[in-house]
């Protein structure tokens, strides 16, 4: 491929062209949020030959037919040679490939004209690079509803949706756009990858469940297969889009009749509010923010909104006796809606709660929810974080409001002999 006239950042991408899902996610976030000035650079180990070329266009063509930056395919020792804004150089663990894709991700939504580095720092980092490689998980480390571990597939549903086998051996219905998500499930067959073996380890038969922000059901589907015939899981999920991709996901996992799906938000009052959807990555919402933080630090300019009604799960459940699980997954209300639910809570009726704690998520509700979480420790209320293998250990609630930057936070009441 030509090498195009000198542009403002220069945006590296270390490749074999495999895994595709990982290349071709990239590249789509790229067109999406990098500027029109940049350039796109797929690194290769020796010099570029015909295939090369061939596979960047095969991946330009499926994942970023738009992209306004221009594209070149270098060898490493040409990427040395030059100046760069942005490197994704993937790591071989899987997992820490992923991690290092946003982090390369939130760099590229904060390229600056004068971010350039020099190519030669490059230099280490590109001698230890290896292909990523899927990991498998000991047996006795991952445990699942089902038996095997069946291979993963996509099969495509049309209206933009593709249906993924879950590494639990569930089905969800994933939007195409949500490239990021899509390619994430496809390598490693989860999503969360610390709370679905803490669900599959602590969730059992005949559980009643509460999803606060099923989104598309990844959780959903998982808590519905444990908890089985005897049990139910009640799901929230005010943004159409991903009610569309939720109901197909309960279907394709033969839980019609245990999921009972209710078409709101919750907070802190009965209302309607103002959703704020994402364009680019569709099934990302916030009622808290007029932009949908699509990644870790990226913010898709290209937002709207839709009203949506609300309601307080003090209300909403106040049929429902007993309650063995909430998650709230609600993108930084998680303050509104316990304060819909300090009733619930205080009815000795819910045994534990999973919500994420990110300071930056919860913005001007931070004080009222450390005080929250302070005053529920005061009453004997007990918090506990999550390890790489989904286990979990209590911590104070201090350690929670000081760190300010869990993905899952356990709070568990009370328990009397």
């Amino acid at each position: 491929m030509t090498t195009p006239a000198t542009s403002t950042s220069r945006i590296i991408l270390a490749t074999t062209w495999r895994p595709a899902a990982m290349v071709a996610a990239f590249v789509s976030s790229v067109a999406a949020i990098s500027p029109s000035n940049a350039e796109l650079v797929f690194a290769v180990l020796r010099e570029p030959a015909g295939q090369d070329a061939d596979a960047a266009r095969m991946v330009l063509r499926a994942a970023a037919p738009d992209l306004s930056c221009s594209v070149t395919v270098e060898s490493f020792t040409e990427v040395l040679e030059k100046p760069y804004s942005v490197a994704f150089i993937p790591p071989a663990d899987m997992g820490e490939a992923w991690e290092a894709f946003a982090v390369a991700l939130r760099e590229v939504a904060d390229l600056r004209p004068d971010g350039a580095r020099p190519g030669a720092g490059l230099h280490a980092r590109l001698q230890t690079f290896r292909e990523p490689q899927t990991s498998t998980a000991p047996a006795d480390s991952m445990p699942t509803p089902a038996p095997t571990t069946p291979p993963r597939w996509a099969t495509y549903l049309g209206d933009r949706t593709a249906l993924v086998r879950m590494a639990w051996g569930g089905r969800v219905a994933v939007p195409t756009e949500h490239v990021y998500l899509l390619g994430n499930i496809l390598e490693t067959g989860m999503f969360e990858p610390r709370f679905t073996r803490y669900l599959s380890r602590t969730i059992t038969s005949g559980d009643v469940i509460v999803d606060v922000g099923a989104n598309i059901g990844l959780h959903t589907t998982l808590m519905g297969s444990l908890v089985g015939g005897s049990g139910r899981v009640v799901a929230y999920e005010p943004y159409p889009d991903n009610l569309f991709c939720l109901r197909k996901s309960i279907a394709a996992s033969g839980l019609i009749g245990l999921v009972d799906v209710r078409e709101a938000a919750c907070s802190d009052a009965a209302t309607t509010l103002p959703l704020t959807v994402s364009r680019t990555w569709r099934g990302q919402g916030t009622l808290m923010y007029d932009k949908v933080e699509v990644l870790p630090g990226v913010v898709d300019p290209d937002s709207y909104r839709i009203d949506v009604p609300t309601v307080r799960l003090d209300e909403d459940l106040r049929e429902v006796e007993r309650i063995d699980f909430i998650k709230i997954d609600v993108e930084g209300a998680e303050e509104r809606v316990l304060a819909g639910a300090s009733g619930l809570l205080e009815s000795d009726r819910v045994r534990r709660i999973a919500l994420e704690c990110y300071r930056h998520h919860l913005g001007t509700d931070w004080d009222a929810f450390a005080r929250r979480l302070h005053h529920m420790g005061a009453h004997g209320w007990t918090f506990r974080i999550l390890d790489d293998q989904g286990n979990d250990y209590e911590v104070p609630a201090s350690t929670v409001t000081d760190h300010g930057h869990f993905e899952t936070v356990i709070i568990e009441p009370a328990r009397t002999a």
